[in-house]
């Protein structure tokens, strides 16, 4: 018996293959620009990394922001509201390491951080999170505020 399959055996038990014990460990997922991550699509964050600690945040954000107490359909929107977040995040990470602009043309991370940031706006309103308006001052307002100048 070789050495390998010894170690292997005292960390995880019985291994028919040295290198099944590596194979049947959960990969952590990275997220990388243009990537297939599944984090998105599967909901399954490794609660190790930066990423969940992240979209952990952020949902913890929004649910106290409206309350607490959540109906399904709500929370579904939430979750939906800080994966849209985390991806406009790491859209305007790739457009501040590399610019907005490539031999001329627009880089594809504009595009995506437009969309995305549209895409997490509207599930905020389906959430009830409204755009506050500014008080606009009077034009007279406005003229006695900087009259003093």
């Amino acid at each position: 018996m070789d050495t390998t399959t010894t170690k292997n055996r005292r960390k995880i038990g019985r291994v028919k293959r040295p290198d099944s014990a590596a194979l049947a460990r959960p990969r952590k997922i990275i997220m990388v620009h243009a990537g297939g991550s599944a984090a998105f699509r599967t909901g399954i964050f490794d609660g190790r990394t930066k990423l969940a600690k992240l979209y952990k945040q952020h949902v913890a954000a929004i649910e106290a922001h409206l309350g607490g107490d959540l109906t399904p359909p709500q929370s579904r929107l939430v979750d939906q509201a800080a994966r849209l977040a985390l991806l406009t995040e790491l859209t305007w990470a790739e457009i501040d390491k590399h610019g907005v602009f490539k031999d001329g043309d627009v880089r594809p991370a504009v595009d995506s951080f437009l969309r995305t940031a549209q895409q997490e706006r509207d599930v905020l309103r389906l959430l009830g999170i409204e755009r506050r308006q500014k008080a606009i001052p009077s034009l007279d307002e406005y003229l006695k505020e900087h009259s003093d100048v």
